[in-house]
């Protein structure tokens, strides 16, 4: 083997079996602090007064305007009334033909009901 294969060799076992000697994770990232549910409940607090305080605005800036009742107007009617014509044609419905009860077989043969196989 050449000299060169195995100084490639040696210098790629060295990189494979290389390892950081301490916690590369707690040497780099900044401490971890504890959760705290605080500042979410002052975020969806905050949220909730914002949609109270829109609607509140709202409500006020255009209150609802009550019409008075005046008898003397009449409203149209929704639903203009067409008299009803005579139908052109006649229908009628057609009559179901009568069905026989059972099947019809053949006299040589007999019929089995499951009760009797």
């Amino acid at each position: 083997m050449s000299q060169l294969r195995e100084q490639l060799q040696c210098a790629q076992g060295e990189y494979r079996h290389a390892r950081y000697p301490g916690d590369l994770a707690h040497d780099v990232l900044p401490a971890r602090r504890a959760a705290s549910p605080l500042p979410m409940l002052l975020g969806g607090l905050g949220a909730a007064l914002a949609a109270a305080a829109a609607v509140l605005l709202a409500v006020l800036a255009h209150p609802a305007r009550q019409r008075e009742h005046d008898p003397s107007r009449q409203s149209l009617p929704l639903v203009k009334e067409v008299p009803l014509k005579e139908p052109r044609f006649q229908w009628t419905i057609p009559t179901i033909p009568e069905l026989p009860g059972l099947p019809q077989i053949p006299r040589g043969m007999r019929l089995l009901l499951p009760e009797q196989v």
